[in-house]
């Protein structure tokens, strides 16, 4: 019994040595290639827009060709209309309406704050979280832009985001769903050219026709909101500090 306790003892103070020995070599022993993660995130703003002020430019019922944006979205709707639709806006029936509807919104933040850690940036993430009241397919593109207003780049490399329609209720009436959260991650690009950047345009594309039904019901209480954020990682070395 003694000799086991003996042998118990003299593990125990190995153990404890080997221990301590590790502590002191991780203490005096840091190596410079050590990498350190740090990330944040701040709002950017938040951007809505509706399709209202179009409507009240149009009289009702007026025969005409059916007009589309000049931007180059034809190719978002396959195939083009061939014939005028019927569009109703708070209960009243109009005709020669585009249909797809644009409008730009820009929303300041300056990333040129960034640009003393612009070495130490590892990514640049923009979260959307998409509030959409309208019955149609809605598309979004967003772009950076300097302080003279020329535009960087844009966000969505393959074009427009898009914002599926909803199902919509025997009334014509969009059902409720839940917020979209969209996570997008920047180019390198942007991140080389942050110091420039002022501002973020958000351009937003709403169609007014559906497939599946002959006339789509919009009303001056529908829009789409995008709350923005963006989370800036960073990584430091240790012999910075």
């Amino acid at each position: 019994m003694k000799y086991q306790l003996h042998i118990f003892c003299v593990a125990v103070l190995i153990l404890t040595v080997l221990f301590i020995s590790c502590i002191d070599e991780n203490i005096t022993n840091i190596s410079d290639s050590l990498d350190l993660n740090q990330s944040y995130s701040l709002p950017i703003g938040d951007v809505s827009y509706t399709i209202n002020d179009y409507f009240e430019t149009l009289d009702t019922f007026q025969l005409d060709t059916l007009q589309s944006d000049t931007l180059q979205i034809d190719t978002l709707l396959t195939p083009l209309p061939d014939s005028i639709e019927f569009v109703e806006f708070n209960d009243t029936l109009y005709t020669n309406v585009k249909y797809l509807l644009d409008t730009t919104i820009d929303t300041e933040f300056d990333f040129g704050a960034l640009a003393d850690d612009l070495d130490k940036i590892k990514a640049i993430t923009l979260v959307f979280i998409i509030d959409n009241d309208f019955p149609t397919d809605t598309w979004t593109q967003v772009y950076f832009i300097d302080e003279a207003g020329n535009q960087i780049d844009s966000l969505f490399i393959e074009g427009p985001l898009l914002i599926s329609a909803p199902e919509l209720n025997i009334d014509g009436i969009p059902e409720e769903r839940p917020p979209e959260i969209k996570v997008c991650p920047v180019s390198d690009y942007i991140i080389d050219n942050i110091a420039s950047i002022r501002f973020i345009r958000v351009y937003g594309i709403v169609r007014t026709i559906r497939s599946d039904i002959d006339i789509v019901k919009f009303y001056s209480e529908y829009n789409i909101d995008f709350h923005i954020g963006v989370r800036i990682e960073l990584e430091f070395n240790v012999s910075e500090f």
